[in-house]
C-alpha cells in the first residue's frame, strides 16, 4: 500500500477538547475516518506518532484514561504530535484498515511538516502496524513499539475467531506471522508485554515473532505485569527514550 494517496482529507471540527490539560487537540477527518491528533502547542513537532488502537477502541484511545493520556504527555512533551484514527473500527488490521493508517501517517507528516514517522500500537492494532511495516515503502517508519501485541491470528483465541474472518475474507493474508521474514529486515521494533496476559500469551505472540523474525529485525522486549494492557505495560518513559535514540534529529 503505498502512500501516493491523493489526501482525500476531510477537515472537520478542529480545536481543543474538554480534557484538563495544557496539550492541543485537533478532531478531523482523514480518509472518510475520525481522526484525533495531540500536539504540546510549547514544543517543536519534531516527529509524528501513529497509534494504532486495539478492540472496541478507536481514536479516542489518546485520551482513554489516565494511563494512556499520561503516554500521550510524555510523546507530546518530548516533541511528538500523537495521531489516531478509527480506522474501521474492529478490523483486525485488514487491507481497509491499513489504507486508513497510511492516509492518517501521510497528512500527519504534511500538517507538521516532520519527516519522522513512529508507530505505537496495543494488542489489534499491532496487526496493521505490522503489516504496514513490512509492506508500505513510502512510509518508513523509524520504529514501532507495540503494547500487548497481538501477532498470530492461528493462534487467536475462539471467541475472536469469527471476527477475525468477518474483516479479513483471508487472514493469513494479514497475519504477522506469516509474513516472508526478508520483509522486515532492518526495521526496529519493540515489545512491552506481561507473563501475566492470557488473551494474548506472549509466549504465542511477542517471543514467537521475535524467534520468527529477530534475525532481520532489531526486535527487543520489555516486560511489565498484570492482565492484558495492564497500566504497567503503557511505558510512556521508555517509549520516549527509544524513540528518540532512532530518530534522525
Amino acid at each position: 500500500i503505498g502512500v501516493v494517496i491523493v489526501l482525500a482529507v476531510l477537515l472537520s471540527a478542529t480545536g481543543c477538547t474538554s480534557v484538563d490539560d495544557d496539550l492541543s487537540r485537533s478532531r478531523v477527518v482523514v480518509g472518510g475516518e475520525d481522526a484525533l491528533s495531540v500536539v504540546d502547542p510549547d514544543v517543536t513537532t519534531r516527529g509524528v506518532v501513529v497509534y494504532f488502537h486495539g478492540l472496541d477502541e478507536d481514536e479516542s484511545i489518546l485520551d482513554k484514561d489516565d494511563p494512556h493520556r499520561d503516554l500521550v504527555r510524555e510523546l507530546a512533551d518530548a516533541g511528538y504530535a500523537v495521531v489516531a484514527s478509527r480506522a474501521g473500527g474492529n478490523a483486525f488490521g485488514n487491507t481497509a484498515s491499513q489504507t486508513k493508517y497510511a492516509e492518517l501517517a501521510a497528512w500527519a507528516v504534511d500538517r507538521y511538516r516532520v519527516s519522522d514517522i513512529f508507530f505505537l500500537a496495543e494488542s489489534m492494532g499491532a496487526i496493521a502496524a505490522v503489516n504496514l511495516l513490512a509492506k508500505d515503502p513510502d512510509l518508513q517508519p523509524r520504529g514501532l513499539a507495540a503494547i500487548g501485541p497481538a501477532l498470530g491470528l492461528a493462534q487467536a483465541p475462539d471467541d475472536y475467531r469469527t471476527a477475525i474472518a468477518e474483516a479479513n475474507p483471508d487472514p493469513a493474508e494479514v497475519d504477522p506471522m506469516q509474513l516472508p521474514v526478508e520483509t522486515l529486515r532492518g526495521t526496529n521494533i519493540r515489545f512491552y508485554v506481561s507473563p501475566d496476559d492470557t488473551l494474548v500469551p506472549t509466549s504465542t505472540n511477542a517471543d514467537a515473532f521475535r524467534a520468527r523474525f529477530g534475525r532481520v529485525a532489531d526486535i527487543s522486549i520489555v516486560e511489565c505485569a498484570g492482565p492484558h494492557l495492564d497500566p504497567s505495560c503503557l511505558q510512556g518513559e521508555d517509549v520516549v527514550a527509544w524513540f528518540s535514540d532512532l530518530a534522525r534529529w
